[in-house]
């Protein structure tokens, strides 16, 4: 019985502690967490080129190029979904490499990036923003301490700081929008639509300048389209897309973000 009783507080102790710090890995829920050896042996890099992902606005008919590390599928998925909805934070780490890799390829092929740097003018990081519902559910910005830990990773301390990347949280929501998860693409093109503006504050900073615009994953391309539109419309001279995944497209991948 003592035995049975000491293996119950054991059993106890590592529930307690798994609260506090989850051991399994939040990509399969069997191995060791946060990112077990199986899952990052799974992962499918997208690599230089091929995860560049062309979002087209039929607008203007102007180019988004996003780079993305890896392809949003199987324990990525699930990674991603319990780092935002789960209190995965042991998983940042996972995602800021998997970033600063997308942030490494866009900075060494985009010829705009390329300029702005050699030239000294910087280059601006701008997340895009967490919507004040999501902010309030989530207690805070993910895709902003994304940007943050990436611009880190790539550049050293300290973020937002350093000559050559400045992080800059430019965006802001006009209006309410609903949550995306469950929106078709014409529902989220018209969900998004003029949904995003640059703060006043900002618009000095994002006039002329070359703006890198952050998100966790691409889907359909609608919110980067719109936060590219923010920041044009308000004077950015050219706008590149980075995130740490993006959807498979069976039969292509440009991805048009309009009508």
């Amino acid at each position: 019985m003592a035995g049975a009783g000491r293996a119950a507080v054991r059993r106890a102790l590592a529930a307690a502690a798994d609260l506090v710090l989850p051991l399994r890995c939040a990509g399969c829920g069997s191995g060791r967490g946060p990112w077990c050896p199986a899952c990052r042996d799974g992962l499918r890099v997208t690599g230089p080129g091929v995860g560049c992902v062309p979002v087209v606005d039929p607008d203007d008919g102007s180019v988004l190029e996003v780079h993305a590390a890896a392809r949003f599928e199987g324990s990525l998925r699930r990674l991603v979904s319990a780092w935002k909805d789960e209190d995965r934070a042991d998983a940042t780490g996972v995602l800021v490499a998997l970033l600063a890799g997308a942030l490494t390829t866009a900075l060494g092929s985009e010829p705009a990036l390329r300029l702005a740097l050699v030239r000294g003018e910087g280059v601006l990081v701008v997340p895009v923003p967490t919507s004040p519902a999501a902010r309030r559910r989530r207690g805070g910005d993910p895709v902003a301490t994304l940007a943050r830990c990436a611009v880190v990773a790539v550049r050293g301390p300290p973020a937002g700081r350093r000559p050559g990347l400045v992080v800059v949280p430019a965006l802001r929501h006009r209006r309410r929008v609903r949550d995306q998860s469950r929106l078709s693409r014409a529902d989220r093109r018209a969900n998004l639509r003029g949904a995003l503006g640059v703060r006043a504050r900002a618009a000095p900073t994002v006039r002329g300048a070359t703006v890198v615009v952050v998100d966790d994953v691409v889907t359909t391309g609608a919110t980067l389209g719109e936060a590219s539109r923010a920041l044009r419309r308000a004077g950015a001279a050219h706008v590149v897309g980075v995130t740490v995944a993006r959807t498979p497209r069976p039969g292509g991948s440009r991805l048009p973000t309009g009508r």
